[in-house]
């Protein structure tokens, strides 16, 4: 073992490694308008026009800037590992079903593969189409687990084993000045970037508002990644099931199923983002991802011994080198399987399994998943 780490140590250099067999690569969308439920219906921004030409929900033009500019610096990590020219073996490149997402996926892709003198078909035109996937997300537990049926159950048995007491004041304080009732996490959730993207705007926010918003609305939003990440179970929905997935593309890969497969691109939501984090024991406490935050996996081959590195990526400098608990930077495959394999389903029925089990404990935060639905329904 500690031959392998010298080793990668020597040879280990960014994307021009020899050792590098496959990158999974997955980051939130660009900067992005508000939905409606990050506002309240008495906020004076509560107009679509305020938000022209976009619209609730949608991709800034700085958004696609963003993760343009962030497939172009991917390219140039990567130069001496991705080929130049894109062919639809190269990759897969897979979307969370929102506009967001999609649009930030084929600006990403638009900055990782200009087109090659052989694949320009508009001269002076640089871009090319390239083929990417998703599942509709009532069906995708892999980047939308709030869809789960036994999703708001499982979450609910999390927070009555837990005393958030703490935020009763902030939430009476959000009931009387929106007008609203704030009786669950999730509302103020939204309103918390509701507010960061408004002040994004250059808009004014209310005197109140200066009172709750950053703080200590952030400490709510930043304990709400621990309530969706808190149990077992939840882990497995939000975020398990993904892990299982670049497992399973890692596997295949290994097995020579994939043998022009150089990179797995995931186009995702900040949730995405928190949840993989969580799963593989890597999440800290004060992450909230921002736009265009990036994981990175390298899948690396030295002496027929396959392991992992990780990078996580959230703001404008280079990428972190995370190091797995109770393993090393360079982590081989079969103890990175060991440490989060407890956090990882055995197979769809943690997600659609009988939800009756647990419908007696339910409480208000069942409003959990329908608004959640609901802030999906207006993108």
């Amino acid at each position: 073992m500690i031959l392998i780490i010298l080793l990668c140590i020597l040879y280990c250099v960014q994307g021009n490694d020899k050792s590098l067999v496959a990158v999974h690569v997955l980051f939130r969308h660009g900067h992005r308008c508000p939905d409606v439920v990050n506002l309240y219906k008495s906020s004076p921004y509560y107009d679509e026009s305020y938000f022209k030409p976009f619209g609730f929900g949608q991709l800034t033009n700085e958004g696609k800037l963003k993760v343009y500019n962030l497939g172009r610096q991917i390219r140039q990590r990567y130069s001496g590992f991705l080929d130049e020219e894109y062919n639809k073996d190269l990759i897969n490149a897979r979307t969370s079903d929102f506009s967001r997402s999609k649009e930030s996926l084929q600006a990403m892709l638009a900055g990782l593969f200009p087109p090659t003198k052989d694949l320009t078909w508009l001269p002076g035109f640089n871009w090319q189409p390239i083929a990417y996937d998703y599942i509709k997300r009532d069906l995708d537990q892999e980047l939308f687990c709030f869809a789960c049926p036994t999703w708001d159950a499982a979450f609910d048995d999390f927070l009555a084993s837990q005393d958030y007491s703490k935020y009763d004041q902030l939430l009476a304080t959000l009931t009387e000045k929106t007008g609203e009732p704030y009786n669950n996490f999730v509302k103020p959730y939204f309103l918390y970037f509701g507010f960061r993207i408004l002040t994004e705007f250059n808009y004014t926010l209310p005197d109140w508002a200066h009172d709750v918003y950053p703080y200590p609305l952030k400490n709510l939003a930043l304990d709400h990644n621990a309530m969706v990440t808190g149990s077992r179970k939840l882990r497995q929905m939000c975020g398990g099931y993904l892990l299982k997935h670049i497992l399973e593309d890692t596997q295949s890969k290994i097995d020579g199923k994939f043998p022009e497969k150089k990179m797995f691109i995931w186009s995702v939501n900040e949730n995405n983002i928190v949840c993989l984090l969580s799963v593989m024991n890597l999440l800290k406490e004060d992450t909230i991802p921002d736009y265009g935050s990036l994981i990175v996996i390298e899948l690396h081959n030295l002496n027929s011994t396959y392991a992992f590195r990780i990078y996580f990526k959230n703001d404008e400098n280079a990428p972190e080198l995370l190091t797995v608990p109770n393993c090393t930077s360079f982590c081989t495959l079969e103890k990175f399987k060991d440490l989060v394999q407890e956090n990882i389903p055995e197979d769809i029925s943690i997600c659609r399994g009988n939800k009756k089990s647990s419908g007696s404990k339910m409480s208000s935060q069942v409003n959990y998943m329908i608004l959640l639905l609901f802030i999906y329904i207006f993108l």
